[in-house]
């Protein structure tokens, strides 16, 4: 091991932030993730980084589980912490890395938000009838069914390109976290919905952009736009669940384990990188099938 170097906070962090785009395969949001969490970590600890030990970690980790953060964020900071402690270490900043005396921090998993057939038909239903532009009606259709029928996440939705469909096979290339490439089939409806949709684009927007869903304003449609939509048709439907894009995905996971998808076929779908992530949907469907086996029992007249 070389001479430990020490410069200060700002320039290593610079240096840290172009390892990540240039040595490591993480996607955008996952470099912003690690900046933001970084960023807030020198903040607090206000130390210069060949300093800090896992005292001081510890003590950050323990304040921002007081903040009301969710297990899953708590362990985001600890996985944006554990890289860069790991650079810090292969660039000669640090010495040893204090990370490694600092247990993972133990996650109950929550089971994830989805919404029920019922509820999802009620949603399309709600957009079908809502006293809007037919530009704006077919686009969203379109977006929530690829959302939902293809399981997609919102931010591969919004980066979604006209050469990334093939209509003759009917399935749509999907670009991942980390750039990671995936086969996503689509069915009848989702066929129907985008030929509807860019029928009509072409009718009132001759723009030349690469991208299948833009705004009004011609540009990319945006997360937020795609959430605000989907909160006012949410509130159309009467849906009471407190809604966001990602609901989709997770709603398309569950639908498919209940009913009897290969686990290994819905992991493949979403493009989880470990089957671990996908099982727990499982869980899901277990919940299901335990309310359904207690209301059997409870009715049955013994």
């Amino acid at each position: 091991m070389g001479k430990q170097k020490i410069k200060d906070n700002s320039t290593i962090f610079s240096e840290y932030i172009d390892y990540l785009f240039g040595e490591k395969n993480f996607s955008i949001n996952t470099i912003k993730s690690y900046k933001h969490d970084i960023f807030k970590f020198s903040s607090e600890i206000n130390k210069n980084f060949s300093e800090i030990d896992e005292e001081d970690i510890i003590f950050f980790l323990f304040s921002i589980q007081k903040e009301d953060m969710t297990n899953s964020t708590v362990a985001r900071y600890y996985s944006s912490l554990s890289n860069f402690f790991e650079f810090l270490l292969l660039k000669n900043y640090k010495r040893s890395n204090p990370m490694s005396l600092i247990d993972y921090p133990k996650i109950s998993k929550n089971l994830p938000d989805y919404l029920t057939v019922e509820e999802i038909k009620s949603l399309f239903k709600a957009m079908e009838e809502a006293d809007l532009d037919e530009f704006t009606k077919k686009r969203d259709l379109a977006i929530f069914e690829i959302l939902y029928s293809c399981g997609l996440r919102v931010s591969e939705c919004c980066e979604l390109k006209f050469n990334q469909i093939n209509f003759e096979e009917k399935f749509l290339i999907v670009y991942g976290k980390g750039r990671k490439e995936r086969l996503v089939p689509f069915g009848k409806n989702a066929d129907k919905k985008l030929e509807e949709y860019f029928e009509i684009r072409r009718k009132n927007y001759d723009i030349k952009t690469a991208f299948v869903f833009i705004s009004r304003l011609k540009k990319p449609i945006s997360r937020v736009g795609i959430w605000k939509r989907l909160k006012y048709y949410s509130k159309l439907a009467n849906i009471q669940k407190d809604i966001y894009p990602h609901i989709l995905r997770h709603s398309f996971a569950t639908h498919l384990i209940m009913n009897g998808a290969d686990l290994r076929f819905v992991q493949e779908l979403l493009g989880h990188a470990s089957i671990v992530t996908t099982e727990i949907y499982t869980q899901i469907d277990y919940t299901h099938l335990k309310k359904m086996y207690d209301s059997f029992i409870f009715n049955l007249d013994i």
